[in-house]
């Protein structure tokens, strides 16, 4: 539908181009005495007809084409928070069955007469439920979604997953399926590279903050990047084995596309890799 849209406004542009050329050519020609049958103002009020035809035309394809964007978008956005609502549903699916396992535990240690051994390991169980069960209060519901199937998702890779969010993501210029896009991606290189590390707290940390008219979007995971960092950012260059090595790409584009900016560097052993965005609230 898109395509045919904008096909037809460039038919439409070619004709109106077409018609300017035939009216300019056609004055030409009568004032040469070619056409001494036809006067010049009928010439003009034939062609110009045309033309303001083809222009209304013009717009009321034009006026499509921008409606049928705006649905486009509205539809991307809607389809990015259901992803992330299917996947924070199918995390507390799996939590409840891993709580089934939990009980049956907990009941064969009390049978046994374990209690001391039973009481720490309910102590970890309400740890770990109750990380998954705080609410992530930020103002845009799709990235709560988001951030709490990525909390699960941390827990089943036993990777520690600290978030701290102090502004508002209201504030950053993308649409929700935007930023749920950016952040997505960035979180689960962070969780990719913290799980291959054999050694050592596997750790990933996110923050979101202001600092004067700049909100950043950092996470900070185990790892060194590799001398040539720019690679990483290039269509089909990736760290990790069976990945396209599309993600970085397309997530910069993103970002760039809105005035925004992405860097990797080492930081003591680990990985930063920081987003800045200009905050709107402070324009």
């Amino acid at each position: 539908m898109k395509e045919r849209l904008i096909l037809r406004l460039i038919l439409t542009f070619v004709i109106l181009i077409f018609l300017l050329s035939i009216m300019n050519g056609s004055i030409y020609l009568s004032n040469e005495g070619v056409f001494s049958t036809i006067p010049n103002h009928i010439l003009i009020i034939a062609v110009s007809v045309s033309i303001i035809s083809g222009l209304i035309i013009l717009g009321i394809l034009g006026r499509s084409l921008i409606i049928l964007l705006q649905k486009e978008a509205e539809f991307d956005a809607q389809a990015a928070y259901s992803e992330s609502m299917d996947e924070l549903f199918r995390s507390m699916k799996t939590q409840r069955h891993d709580f089934n396992n939990h009980v049956q535990v907990i009941y064969g240690m009390i049978q046994e007469n374990m209690i001391d051994l039973a009481k720490e390991y309910i102590k970890d169980v309400f740890k770990e439920t109750r990380e998954l069960n705080d609410i992530i209060a930020v103002d845009r519901p799709e990235i709560s979604s988001l951030l709490k199937a990525k909390q699960t998702t941390a827990i089943q890779k036993n990777i520690d997953f600290k978030i701290s969010i102090k502004c508002k993501l209201s504030n950053i210029s993308l649409k929700p399926y935007e930023l749920v896009r950016v952040l997505g991606n960035i979180i689960d290189n962070a969780f990719d590279a913290a799980s291959a590390i054999s050694e050592g707290k596997k750790e990933v940390t996110l923050r979101i903050f202001s600092e004067g008219n700049i909100i950043y979007l950092e996470t900070l995971n185990p790892g060194t990047l590799p001398d040539k960092v720019e690679e990483l950012f290039k269509p089909g260059i990736s760290s990790k084995d069976g990945h396209t090595g599309l993600g970085l790409y397309i997530v910069k584009n993103l970002i760039e596309s809105h005035n925004g900016s992405i860097s990797l560097q080492n930081v003591n052993r680990s990985v930063l890799c920081r987003v800045s965005f200009i905050n709107k609230g402070e324009l």
